[in-house]
């Protein structure tokens, strides 16, 4: 049998051992470098919010004579429609309204804080077949997240966000215009 044939040792002669702790200190800083290079350049985990526009709160029932949309968009515009019904002989009724500056970002830093976008897509009583039911709904670029529920359990975090999303609409005084 006859030994293997290796080709020539391009890389040169192995280094001496004295210039090995010298290449691994090297070696060493060089990586070291390179991570502090790579978490500059990251964004934190905190200030690393999903690029949303739209944040909407939808409420309705079947027998009920009026649904709700509450719409808030990353340019400050606010719209509240009180959803009318053909069967109960209401219509739509729309009100406008303009966020203050940073509470978009406020409640994109709450849906954050709160999971949201790790909470299921429905969340309902096996024993509730019919009733109110409550939708939310962020959308952006690369986005698309919703949580419907129909159901008196509701998760703290959904509960925090719902509550946050109703004192906004209270601040901002938003009712349709009366006729």
């Amino acid at each position: 049998m006859r030994a293997p044939i290796y080709p020539p040792n391009l890389a040169g002669p192995a280094p001496s051992p004295m210039r090995r702790p010298l290449l691994l200190i090297w070696a060493l800083a060089l990586c070291y470098s390179c991570s502090l290079l790579a978490c500059a350049q990251a964004p934190s985990a905190a200030a690393a919010l999903p690029q949303i526009q739209t944040i909407t709160l939808e409420r309705d029932c079947f027998g009920c004579s009026a649904g709700s949309r509450l719409q808030l968009q990353s340019d400050g515009q606010v719209s509240f429609t009180l959803t009318g019904k053909a069967r109960h002989g209401t219509v739509d009724q729309i009100s406008q309204g303009r966020l203050a500056a940073g509470d978009f970002e406020r409640l994109c830093r709450l849906l954050q804080a709160q999971g949201f976008f790790e909470l299921p897509e429905r969340i309902e009583d096996g024993d509730t077949q019919d009733g109110a039911w409550t939708l939310i709904s962020v959308s952006g670029p690369s986005l698309d997240k919703q949580v419907w529920r129909r159901s008196e359990k509701v998760p703290a975090a959904l509960q925090e966000i719902e509550a946050a999303l109703d004192a906004l609409k209270a601040e901002l005084a938003l009712q349709p215009p009366s006729r």
